[in-house]
């Protein structure tokens, strides 16, 4: 899992994307096999698909990872989200929807290197992404399959698992026993 910290976001940026242009008419689709790992750059013009894979971290921003369509992972920053009026009712909503197998539409993503020296996509508001949640209670957490009356587990009620070695892999690798206890929390808020 990508260490997340926030250090790592910087406000100002020394490049602009060009504002989104949804519906979709004239974009690129790329992948992070397409973007240079050694270069702060815009891909304006170009749009980057994927699947959130990690739960989001709220800071001054959003943070959380996802996969591109060639199974690369990346860290994902929405900057300037939440509005700090909205905080509040944005924790809520981060957990909502930032969460495993929530799929990604990225226009005009920023491949940047963090403080921290890792690679992050970054966007300067939510307005530069488009979300589609129709999948979350359908496929695993840990590897996607896909199902549609998946186990979820017992505790927070919010992870989903399509076999035991996958809830296991979630609790010892992807540190669910860590999380656990928030997530219930919140899952009895939603």
């Amino acid at each position: 899992m990508l260490r997340k910290s926030s250090s790592e976001t910087v406000q100002n940026v020394p490049h602009k994307p060009a504002p989104p242009n949804w519906p979709l008419t004239k974009t690129k689709k790329i992948t992070g096999r397409d973007m240079d790992p050694t270069k702060d750059k815009v891909y304006n013009g170009c749009l980057l698909n994927g699947r959130i894979i990690d739960w989001a971290f709220l800071m001054s921003s959003i943070a959380t990872n996802i996969e591109d369509e060639n199974g690369q992972i990346h860290r994902f920053v929405i900057n300037k989200w939440p509005l700090p009026s909205l905080r509040d009712f944005a924790i809520l909503e981060a957990v909502k929807v930032f969460r495993p197998n929530v799929k990604t539409s990225i226009i005009n993503p920023y491949h940047r290197k963090a403080r921290d020296g890792y690679n992050t996509i970054r966007v300067e508001g939510p307005e530069y992404v488009k979300l589609d949640t129709s999948m979350i209670d359908e496929q695993c957490h840990v590897c996607g399959k896909e199902g549609k009356a998946l186990p979820s587990c017992s505790q927070c009620k919010m992870a989903l698992y399509c076999s035991k070695e996958c809830q296991t892999f979630d609790w010892t690798e992807f540190n669910h026993k860590g999380i656990c206890k928030y997530l219930k929390m919140f899952s009895q808020l939603i």
